[in-house]
C-alpha cells in the first residue's frame, strides 16, 4: 500500500534499557525490511539511551527520554533519505 501511495516507510526498533540480545520478531523484521526495501533504523543497544533516568522501566522511556528518542529520529530521518 505504502509503495502504491509512493510513501517510503520507515521502521525504527525503539531503544530499550539494558542489553538487547537478538530477538525472534526482530529478526522477522529484518528480514521484511530487506525484502521489501524499507529503511530501518535500530537504537537497541544505544549508548545514548543507555542511562537508566531515561526510562519508566526496561522497555518504556519516560517524557525526557521520549523527548531526547523523537529529536534523535527526526533527526536520523532527515539525514538519511
Amino acid at each position: 500500500m505504502c509503495r502504491e501511495n509512493n510513501v517510503q516507510l520507515v521502521v525504527m526498533q525503539s531503544p530499550r534499557f539494558g542489553i538487547y540480545q537478538n530477538h525472534t520478531v526482530l529478526n522477522k523484521i529484518k528480514e521484511s525490511v530487506e525484502k521489501y526495501h524499507m529503511r530501518f533504523f535500530s537504537y537497541d543497544n544505544s549508548k545514548v539511551f543507555s542511562a537508566r533516568n531515561l526510562y519508566i522501566d526496561a522497555s518504556h522511556l519516560n517524557d525526557s527520554g521520549a523527548v531526547v528518542f523523537t529529536r534523535s529520529l527526526v533527526s536520523l530521518i532527515n539525514s538519511n533519505p
